[in-house]
C-alpha cells in the first residue's frame, strides 16, 4: 500500500512538472527521482515514529488511514518545497538549476545503485539501513558535483550526439539489465516458486498470494536501473556494476546446483559443516571469482558471460513455467486449519489435548529444580513420567497421534497417505457427534477425510508484508546458494515463514505467544455442540527458543524460559476453562509428540545444560473429567503413545479398541 502511494505521488509530481516547469522528455526519469526522494522521506518519518529496525510497510501494521494521510501530506510538502526551489533557480540562473536537478537525479541514481547492490549482496534493508544508504548516496552525489565543478565538466547528460546516447543506453541494457534479470529470477521469482510449490504443505499461504509480491520485488530491482542509470553512469562503471552482479549470480547458481552436497535439514538445530568442506568451498569460490574477473576484463569474455546469463534467463523462465504447470500453482485451492471456533467447547462433553512439541521429562525436571512449585496448577492431574513415543520426530509422531496407524518408516517415506488409509480413530469420534478442531501444521491433516476436522476450511486468507516476504525468500535462496561459511547468516526457522503474515484467520504453527494472547483476550466460549475434541499442537519446548516464561515472544529467550512459557499457556487455558465453568467436566491431556532427539539434544547442550543422552521420555499429564486432587500424582509405571487412543476414547465413553488406557 505505502509503496503504491509513493510511486503514484512520484508519477503525479512528474506529470505536474511537465506543466509547471515544462520539462520535456524527462517525465519518466523524474517520476523515479521523486519516488526515491519520497521513499527516503517516508522512511525517515516512520523511523522517528516507529521502529527503524522494521521494514517500511511493516511499520504501518495496525495503523489506521490517518497514518497514511499524514505521510501523504508530508510528501506533498516536500514536493512543494522542491518545486519552489527549482522555480527560483530556473528564473535566476539556468546553470544553478541544472546543478540542482543534476544533484537530485544523481542522488536518486546512486541511491538506487547502492540499495540494489545491498539487496543483491546482503538482503532487503530495514529502515535504519535505508537511511544509511541514503546518507552515503547523498555524500557521493555531492562529491560528484564538486568533482564536476573542479574539472569544469557540464551538469547534465554528457552525450551530445543521439547515436552515442543510444549506444550507451544499449550497453546499460546488455551489461546491467540481463545480469539483474538473472539475479531476480534466481533469488526472487523462480527460486521461491520452486520452494513454495514443492513444499506446499509447509506454507499456510498460497502461491497466488505471494506471486504479486515476488513480481513487485523483481521490478524494484530491475526497472529503476533501466530508467536512471543510462544518464548518470559511465560505460566503465556500468561494466563493473554489471560484472559484479553477473559473477555473484553465476557462482551462487553453481553452488546451489553442484556444491551443496547433502544439505542439512533446517529444523531449528545448529547447522554444522566440517572444516574441510568449508575450506574447499571457499577455495572454489575464490578461484571462480578470480577467473570470472579476468574474463570480464576482456570485451569478448564479458559478452560471452552476458550471453551465458541470457541463456540461463531463458532456462529459468522455462523452469518456472514448468513448475507452476506441474504443481498447478495457479488454479489449485487448498484447505487450511483456521482459528475459527477453536476456543468453543461443549457444556458437557469436552476432551482437550495439548501437544507441546519436543517437551521431554528431562526438560521439565530443569523447570522443577529451579521452581519446585511450578506444577502446582496441575494438582488435579496425574503425571506419567515414563512415557515413550512411537516416533522420535514430529513428522512421524503427529500423523500417528492423529490416526493410530502403525506404519514402518520405509513405507511412510514412499507414500505419506498410508498414515490415513484404513484409520477410523477420528471418524469414530465424529460419529458420536463431536466437533473436532485441530491446530497443527497443515501438512499433517491435508490427507484426512474431508469433513472430519471442523476448522479445516477453504476460506482461509493471508495478507503478507511485502518487504518481510521478499526478505524471507531471498534469505532462503541465499541459504541455498551461498558458500558454507556464510550460510549460518541466513538460517530460517518455522517462525520466520509465518512472521511475514500481517493478517490471517489461518493457524500459524510456531506462534505460541499469539495463541496465548487469544486465550487471555477471548477466553473459552460455550458453543451449541454435543461434544468437543480439541487438539492443540504448539511449538512447545522445541528449539530455537523464542518464548519467555510469560509466554511472550523474545528472539533472545533461553531454553528454561521457553519450557516454562509453554506450560504457562496451558495454565492460562486452565484458568479460562474455570472462568467458563467447564474445567471440572473437561478431560485435559498435556503431552509431547516426542522427547529428546538428536536435534533437541544438540540445542540443549549448546545452551550449556547437561542431559542423559540415553533417555527420551515425552511428558504426559492427564486429568479426567471430574478428577479432583490436592496435589499432582506421579505414576512411574511404563506407558506409551500406543495407549493415547484408548485413553481419548474412554473419555468419550467409547469402548477401548487398541492397546488399553494409560491406567491399564
Amino acid at each position: 500500500m505505502i509503496y503504491c502511494v509513493i510511486v503514484v505521488l512520484g508519477i503525479c509530481s512528474s506529470i505536474i512538472d511537465t506543466l509547471i516547469l515544462r520539462i520535456k522528455n524527462k517525465a519518466v526519469k523524474w517520476a523515479v527521482v521523486y519516488s526515491v526522494i519520497y521513499y527516503c522521506v517516508t522512511v525517515s518519518a516512520r523511523t522517528v515514529l516507529s521502529n527503524g529496525g522494521d521494514y517500511l510497510s511493516f511499520s504501518f501494521g495496525g495503523k489506521g488511514l490517518s497514518a497514511y494521510v499524514k505521510v501523504v501530506l508530508l510528501i506533498l510538502l516536500i514536493y512543494i518545497f522542491l518545486t519552489v526551489i527549482r522555480l527560483l533557480f530556473s528564473k535566476r540562473r539556468t546553470d544553478l538549476c541544472n546543478k540542482f536537478e543534476w544533484l537530485l537525479m544523481r542522488f536518486a541514481a546512486i541511491m538506487i545503485l547502492v540499495e540494489t547492490l545491498y539487496i543483491i549482496l546482503v538482503n532487503w534493508p530495514d529502515m535504519y539501513h535505508v537511511l544509511a544508504i541514503a546518507g552515503v548516496s547523498a555524500c557521493l552525489a555531492l562529491i560528484d558535483c564538486l568533482y564536476r565543478k573542479l574539472q569544469n565538466l557540464p551538469y547534465g547528460v554528457d552525450y551530445e550526439e543521439e547515436k552515442i546516447e543510444l549506444k550507451h543506453a544499449r550497453n546499460i541494457f546488455i551489461q546491467v539489465t540481463i545480469p539483474l534479470i538473472l539475479y531476480a529470477l534466481l533469488y526472487i521469482i523462480v527460486g521461491p516458486t520452486e520452494l513454495i510449490l514443492y513444499n506446499k504443505g509447509n506454507f499456510v499461504f498460497s502461491y497466488l498470494t505471494v506471486l504479486p509480491v515476488l513480481f513487485l520485488g523483481a521490478l524494484l530491482v530491475i526497472v529503476p536501473e533501466i530508467v536512471l542509470l543510462p544518464n548518470v553512469i559511465s560505460d566503465k562503471v556500468c561494466r563493473i556494476y554489471g560484472g559484479a552482479v553477473l559473477i555473484y549470480s553465476l557462482i551462487s547458481y553453481v553452488q546451489s546446483l553442484f556444491l551443496n552436497g547433502k544439505m542439512n535439514l533446517v529444523d531449528g538445530g545448529e547447522q554444522n559443516w566440517n572444516k574441510e568442506e568449508i575450506t574447499v568451498n571457499i577455495i572454489i569460490w575464490l578461484v571462480a571469482i578470480i577467473i570470472l574477473v579476468f574474463v570480464c576484463k576482456k570485451d569478448k569474455g564479458y559478452r560471452f558471460l552476458v550471453g551465458l546469463s541470457a541463456y540461463l534467463v531463458a532456462i529459468q523462465l522455462i523452469t518456472g513455467i514448468f513448475v507452476v504447470i506441474k504443481e498447478d500453482g495457479i488454479n489449485s485451492t487448498s484447505r487450511q486449519l483456521t482459528e475459527e471456533g477453536v476456543l468453543d467447547l461443549s457444556e458437557e462433553n469436552n476432551t482437550v489435548v495439548f501437544i507441546l512439541d519436543a517437551y521431554d521429562v528431562q526438560m521439565l525436571q530443569y523447570v522443577i529444580d529451579e521452581e519446585p512449585n511450578y506444577l502446582n496448577p496441575l494438582h488435579d492431574f496425574t503425571y506419567f513420567d515414563n512415557m515413550t513415543s512411537r516416533y522420535t520426530a514430529t513428522d512421524g509422531s503427529l500423523p500417528y497421534l492423529l490416526t493410530g496407524a502403525d506404519i514402518d518408516k520405509p513405507e511412510i517415506e514412499k507414500d505419506q497417505s498410508k498414515w490415513y488409509a484404513n484409520t477410523h480413530f477420528l471418524s469414530d469420534i465424529k460419529d458420536l457427534g463431536y466437533d473436532i478442531r485441530i491446530l497443527t501444521e497443515n501438512k499433517y491433516v491435508e490427507q484426512i477425510s474431508e469433513g472430519l476436522i471442523d476448522n479445516y476450511l477453504t476460506d482461509g486468507y493471508c495478507r503478507l508484508d511485502p518487504e518481510k516476504t521478499l526478505e524471507l525468500f531471498t534469505r532462503c535462496m541465499r541459504y541455498k546458494s551461498l558458500p558454507y561459511i556464510f550460510k549460518h547468516l541466513y538460517r530460517y526457522e518455522e517462525y520466520d515463514i509465518t512472521n511475514v503474515i500481517t493478517d490471517t484467520n489461518v493457524y500459524l504453527f510456531g506462534t505460541d505467544s499469539e495463541f496465548d494472547n487469544m486465550i487471555r483476550e477471548y477466553g473459552i466460549c460455550k458453543g451449541d455442540i454435543e461434544g468437543a475434541l480439541r487438539i492443540y499442537h504448539l511449538y512447545g519446548a522445541h528449539s530455537p527458543y523464542y518464548l519467555t516464561e510469560n509466554a511472550e515472544l523474545d528472539y533472545n529467550s533461553t531454553p528454561l524460559a521457553q519450557w516454562k512459557g509453554s506450560l504457562k499457556i496451558v495454565y492460562d487455558y486452565i484458568e479460562a476453562l474455570k472462568d467458563a465453568g467447564l474445567y471440572d467436566d473437561t478431560t485435559l491431556i498435556i503431552m509431547a509428540d516426542h522427547g529428546l532427539n538428536n536435534t533437541q539434544r544438540n540445542s540443549v547442550k549448546a545452551a550449556g545444560l547437561s542431559i542423559d543422552e540415553d533417555k527420551t521420555n515425552p511428558i504426559f499429564f492427564i486429568k479426567r473429567a471430574g478428577d479432583k486432587s490436592p496435589q499432582l500424582r506421579i505414576e512411574h509405571s511404563p506407558t506409551s503413545h500406543d495407549m493415547f487412543f484408548d485413553t481419548v476414547r474412554e473419555s468419550m465413553d467409547l469402548l477401548p479398541e487398541y492397546y488399553g488406557t494409560v491406567w491399564d
